[in-house]
């Protein structure tokens, strides 16, 4: 006959120590991951924060894009209108500087036709007191012509300098102009008078 099964404490004394190694490990292993299970939960609060704190940086940001756009806009128009104002200072100044140089060329070939009048007036005083006075009142004409013509050429500079107010100079160089027409032809008029003499 076989003989009765005998218990084995060693073999149990053994079966216990792996468990109680394995419950070690385990509550070790479950300390670690409820570690790392808080550390990750802190990380993805702070994580949160810093997502929370850059949405509103870059709200801000494009708050101030927005406003940087508006005021690049604002700019863009003022540059615009300055543009066209400067275009249609620069036709006036143009349009100035042309009557200018009409004026000029009227103003010298009055000088020149002063002068030749003037040279006849001379040429006639060689044996009259009378034509002498005349000629005496030419060369003051011509010399008031010649100050006029001095005045008008400053006023020809400072209009090419300033576009403000060029039209009331042109205004006056004309007028001034007229006038030393109107003094030739009072020049011109003793000179008739000795023809028919």
């Amino acid at each position: 006959m076989n003989e009765p099964l005998t218990p084995r404490p060693k073999k149990s004394s053994g079966a216990a120590i792996v468990l109680a190694l394995l419950m070690i490990v385990f509550l070790i292993a479950a300390a670690v991951f409820w570690n790392k299970a808080k550390a990750a939960g802190t990380q993805v609060t702070q994580t949160q924060e810093e997502l929370t704190k850059s949405k509103a940086a870059t709200a801000q940001l494009q708050t101030q894009l927005d406003e940087a756009k508006a005021s690049t806009a604002n700019l863009q128009k003022q540059l615009d209108e300055a543009k066209a104002g400067s275009t249609q200072l620069q036709t006036q100044v143009d349009e100035s500087k042309g009557q200018a140089a009409q004026l000029q060329k009227k103003l010298d070939e009055t000088t020149a036709a002063s002068a030749q009048l003037k040279t006849q007036l001379d040429e006639a005083t060689a044996g009259s007191t009378q034509i002498q006075a005349q000629v005496e009142e030419a060369k003051t004409a011509a010399a008031k012509i010649q100050s006029e013509r001095d005045k008008a050429k400053a006023s020809i500079i400072d209009l090419q300098k300033q576009a403000e107010g060029a039209k009331a100079q042109v205004a006056e160089l004309q007028s001034k102009l007229d006038a030393a027409q109107a003094q030739i032809t009072e020049l011109q008029t003793p000179k008739s008078a000795k023809k028919k003499k």
